[in-house]
């Protein structure tokens, strides 16, 4: 189906000028590109949506607070920046992506690990 879309989009008649079939070759190629990418990026949110759904709710939720206690305290702070207050939250914001990120790395590690418990883990991560 994402060869065949972009040329749907093409018109049934030939056309026998050279720049008007470079228009729409090009134009073929922006849209098989802009199908495989959508495509993709689907198919990818479906197959990682079980690990985002154990994840990432905790990681949301942590998410949405910390952006409310941010914009709250840039509305507050708008005229001395680089209070403690906000010092700290950078640094907390730091903490929340490093655990998110050792997260993604982790828990996925964890489940192929959980998958072979007979083998050993230097075999399981070599």
């Amino acid at each position: 189906m994402a060869t065949c879309f972009p040329y749907l989009l093409l018109s049934s008649e030939p056309i026998f000028n050279l720049r008007t079939e470079i228009m729409y070759g090009m134009v073929a190629g922006a849209a098989y590109l802009i199908v495989l990418v959508l495509i993709y990026l689907g198919v990818g949110l479906l197959v990682s949506l079980p690990i985002l759904l154990t994840i990432g709710v905790v990681f949301g939720l942590a998410l949405g607070g910390l952006i409310l206690v941010h914009g709250a305290v840039i509305w507050e702070n708008a005229q001395a920046p680089g209070t403690a207050l906000e010092i700290a939250m950078s640094f907390a914001w730091v903490l929340l992506f490093a655990a998110y990120f050792l997260a993604k790395i982790f828990v996925p590690a964890g489940l192929y690990r959980a998958a072979r418990p007979a083998a050993a883990p230097a075999e399981v991560f070599a």
